[in-house]
């Protein structure tokens, strides 16, 4: 990505990571640390692998689903995983051409849907942001609005 495929939507934060955003929440960080340092649904192990995200967000109402194709009546989540199957982001979708991220503790951006994120290079004032590698998307959820 570069800086004429998304715009940035907030001011940086350290207070909330992409999972919350997604959530559609901006006041806690979201993660399945074994400590429990980071908040992360009752009920759901505290295991970094897809299934256990997946059960994090079903508690909010999610289903995985095959595709990021709109569906009038539902809002959609894509799950991005390294090559070790690792979640690594999330992004949820806005409408057709849309889609919405945080980007650790950095700003929320709006960009289009983007199956695999090698790199994220943002130039706000100037400053250049260089971002880890999300992986590619290995699920979508989606829920009824």
């Amino acid at each position: 990505m570069n800086g004429s495929e998304f715009v940035i939507t907030s001011p940086e934060s350290p207070n909330y990571n992409c999972i919350a955003w997604t959530a559609n929440e901006d006041i806690r960080w979201w993660w399945p640390d074994p400590f429990g340092i980071y908040y992360w649904p009752a009920g759901v192990e505290r295991i970094n692998t897809v299934e256990c995200f997946i059960h994090a967000y079903r508690t909010l109402g999610y289903e995985v689903c095959e595709n990021q194709n709109i569906e009038e009546g539902f809002e959609k989540i894509a799950l991005y995983a390294d090559n070790y199957g690792v979640p690594q982001h999330a992004a949820r979708q806005i409408n057709e051409s849309k889609w919405t991220s945080k980007l650790g503790n950095s700003f929320d951006i709006e960009h289009p849907f983007i199956e695999e994120w090698t790199e994220i290079i943002c130039m706000p004032d100037f400053v250049w942001y260089n971002l880890r590698k999300y992986g590619r998307v290995k699920t979508f959820l989606k829920r009824p609005v």
